[in-house]
């Protein structure tokens, strides 16, 4: 809920119902919004690694400072994202479901046989092989989560998409949603890249929804780690 909320710390109210995307290093999960705090129910999730960690881990390989996301989303621009063809998983039964190891595997197989593995190109960060690859793998990963999340505002007939977490700091990812937002004629939400991955922000975002509610803890109240919002 605090992901979904922090997207209206843009002072414009989201309208409800929508799609949310969220996207972590421990998430990749699209959830159905009929209400910021109470009305959240998945539509998908990752069955294996979450977008970030997938980018954690192809930082990795190639011997590039983590967490990887932000230094991928670096020296990927302008680079050719189009040298490399990755594989994208192809779900069964139209899920929305999203899968990357598929995809991490096939980028495994492109540094081994490259020999990149480990920072090994000289100059990693400058390398036009290493560039390349990173923003081939950049965009398939974004045309995953843009095309999955389109069907799923599809599927339930909305026209509001909201995009959180860690993740929706990627410029890459931006702009494709701003570009899918124009042909598809949807409005998109997604929070300063300074609140992406402010855990107080999101927490705060959704303590004010539920005090516009008036809907309040009692004065004796225990912290409870494990609580969640709405109970």
């Amino acid at each position: 809920a605090s992901h979904v909320a922090v997207d209206g710390l843009s002072g414009t109210p989201v309208p409800e119902p929508c799609v949310a995307l969220l996207v972590s290093g421990g998430h990749s999960s699209l959830l159905a919004v009929t209400d910021l705090i109470g009305g959240i129910e998945p539509m998908g999730t990752t069955i294996d690694d979450a977008a970030g960690e997938a980018f954690d881990k192809v930082a990795r390989l190639l011997g590039l400072p983590f967490p990887g996301g932000p230094v991928i989303d670096r020296i990927s621009e302008g680079a050719n994202e189009h040298a490399i063809d990755f594989p994208r998983a192809v779900m069964k039964n139209q899920s929305l479901d999203f899968s990357f190891s598929g995809l991490k595997t096939a980028v495994r197989n492109r540094v081994t046989g490259d020999g990149l593995a480990d920072g090994a190109a000289a100059n990693v960060e400058t390398s036009t092989a290493v560039r390349d690859l990173v923003a081939s793998f950049q965009r398939t990963v974004v045309e995953t989560l843009v095309d999955t999340t389109l069907r799923a505002c599809r599927r339930e007939r909305v026209t509001t998409v909201l995009v959180s977490g860690g993740v929706a700091c990627n410029r890459r990812l931006r702009r494709a949603f701003v570009e899918a937002a124009g042909v598809n004629g949807l409005t998109v939400f997604m929070p300063s890249p300074r609140f992406t991955t402010d855990n107080a922000a999101m927490i705060a975002a959704a303590g004010f929804l539920h005090f516009e509610r008036g809907d309040f803890a009692p004065l004796d109240v225990n912290a409870d780690p494990n609580w969640k919002l709405g109970v």
